[in-house]
């Protein structure tokens, strides 16, 4: 479900700019719900997120058993998660000092606890986050950050892989606008060849 938007210091170019055109048309979001479902499930999360940046917004794709407003509009811990090499990790919200005055944490929904994963594309470049929330202090265990990191770099592949087929879409449309149209006698050709084609007996 995209629930959300806020601004980014820099947009993607070339493939990812596809991406985001991809994903603003609602083509990722069905496969983004089911990954922020299932690192939510193997979290034992009230909330888990994922979001991707482009084009001066990032979009979150969420699934909760928080209402929808409830979820931050200005994640406090994005900035953090993007820059570290691994998983982000808040155990205690109230007691850290970055984010214990931040909205999401003295208000609804009063998140106590963070996790979170840089999406980082091939190139190298960060594409937008996952992340799990939770309204009580707790760390996660071994083998669900592991489980974590591994459904970030599901997401990457899936990102990059519409992102591909964005691209060569487009690079097809566009082949086809500058392309002369056939002349009366090759679609006639055309015709016959797909006529006699029909006609042809099958082998068996």
């Amino acid at each position: 479900m995209k629930i959300a938007s806020q601004p980014i210091d820099r947009a993607p170019s070339g493939p990812l700019a596809a991406m985001v055109a991809v994903h603003a048309a609602g083509d990722l979001e069905p496969a983004f719900s089911a990954l922020a479902r299932l690192a939510a499930g193997v979290c034992q999360a009230p909330l888990a997120s994922i979001v991707i940046t482009g084009c001066g917004e990032s979009w979150f794709s969420s699934t909760s058993q928080l209402p929808a407003p409830a979820i931050p509009r200005q994640d406090p811990f994005l900035q953090y998660t993007c820059t570290a090499s691994g998983l982000f990790e808040v155990s205690d919200t109230a007691l850290d000092e970055r984010f214990s005055n931040a909205d999401c944490v003295t208000g609804t929904p009063a998140i106590r606890s963070y996790v979170g994963c840089a999406l980082r594309a091939t190139c190298g470049d960060v594409i937008g986050a996952l992340a799990v929330y939770g309204t009580a202090a707790r760390v996660l265990m071994p083998d669900q950050r592991a489980s974590l990191l591994l459904l970030a770099e599901f997401a990457v592949a899936q990102t990059e892989l519409r992102a591909r087929l964005a691209e060569n879409t487009l690079l097809g449309d566009a082949l086809t606008a500058h392309s002369p149209a056939p002349s009366p006698p090759a679609l006639a050709d055309a015709a016959l060849a797909a006529a006699l084609i029909e006609s042809a007996p099958v082998a068996i």
